[in-house]
């Protein structure tokens, strides 16, 4: 096999540029999220008088970096993707020349990434990029918010004595108490179910692996 021309090692080069810069924009946005969780939930237990509330305004804030962070994975993704294409069909080939590479097969491969080239549409779902962030760090976040505000209902302004005074506090305005509970039981599930079947980066021989839906579903 030919060794790689000048134009193949720069552009290498220059996609992992790539790929490392919007892989910090989504620790960004992470960032956002834990320093915006942080400082309403200080402030949602600073006193008794202090609403409940606050605490789902910080889960709403995290839906909303988890969509705008969602959004800068699927840019990363195209890039991560031409890099593994690299490594696999240029990188792996020169490292290992004894391995039987079918030249034919990593021409054309390399040939298809060139044609890519001239597309940025997404490798990714939209879904599929919200569970991956949801099970990479989102669902952390999400689980402490909802804890916290678990918290907040119990301890404040006293000790709860039974479920049913837990559930009265929960109460937003004229919203009644159950149906808060409801919807953010509702957003809860539909996050956990978003994170399991979000796909995964790992890979085995070049194969990516399973998601935990498909693992649980035994797909």
């Amino acid at each position: 096999m030919e060794q790689p021309n000048n134009t193949l090692v720069h552009f290498y080069r220059a996609t992992v540029m790539h790929a490392d810069v919007w892989r910090k924009r989504l620790d960004a946005t992470t960032n956002w999220s834990v320093v915006t969780t942080a400082g309403l939930t200080s402030f949602a237990f600073a006193t008794d008088n202090h609403p409940h509330y606050m605490l789902l305004v910080a889960f709403a804030f995290n839906v909303f970096f988890l969509v705008m962070e969602s959004r800068r994975y699927q840019v990363y993704d195209l890039w991560r993707d031409r890099i593994r294409r690299m490594n696999h069909w240029m990188v792996a080939p020169q490292l290992d020349p004894k391995h039987p590479w079918d030249e034919d097969e990593v021409e054309a491969e390399l040939a298809r990434l060139a044609h890519d080239l001239g597309s940025t549409l997404p490798l990714i779902s939209m879904k599929d990029a919200i569970g991956y962030r949801i099970r990479r760090n989102y669902g952390f976040i999400s689980f402490m918010v909802t804890a916290a505000w678990f918290l907040k209902l119990y301890v404040h302004p006293g000790y709860a004595q039974s479920f049913s005074e837990l559930v009265a506090r929960a109460q937003t305005g004229i919203v009644p108490g159950w149906l808060v509970f409801v919807v953010v039981v509702i957003a809860v599930v539909v996050l956990i179910v978003l994170g399991l079947s979000g796909p995964t980066e790992r890979m085995d021989h070049w194969l990516p692996q399973k998601s935990p839906m498909e693992v649980i579903l035994r797909k």
